[in-house]
């Protein structure tokens, strides 16, 4: 596998599930996030969440040892509270029963208590 210059963020998903694995053997286990923050539409906040949702379906399709890491302002924190929490929930419920680990990342002081 090539090493990538910057190990933080990968040109695509099969680079990203390939240097997964590649950890893995290390006993290292990966933290995986979808790129995009800040969104301002429901639509953009739709795609993020199916995005994660592939993220969690592939992490177990490869028997990855690894989490994923939810960043709320990709889900609509910014325009809608309540609806960015149903897909926070939703996508906790989806990594529990896959076995798969969840963390939310702290983005910024302002989502703290949100968080």
């Amino acid at each position: 596998m090539t090493e990538y210059e910057n190990r933080w963020v990968l040109p695509d998903w099969r680079s990203a599930l390939l240097w997964s694995r590649a950890r893995n053997v290390q006993g290292i286990k990966a933290v995986l996030d979808v790129l995009g923050e800040s969104v301002t539409t429901k639509e953009d906040a739709d795609g993020s969440m199916k995005a994660y949702l592939d993220l969690i379906h592939a992490i177990t399709n490869e028997r990855l040892f690894a989490s994923v890491s939810v960043k709320v302002s990709a889900l609509g924190y910014a325009f809608d509270k309540p609806s960015c929490l149903s897909r926070i929930l939703a996508l906790a419920h989806e990594c529990a029963s896959r076995r798969v680990g969840f963390e939310m990342d702290m983005e910024g002081r302002s989502m703290v208590d949100f968080t």
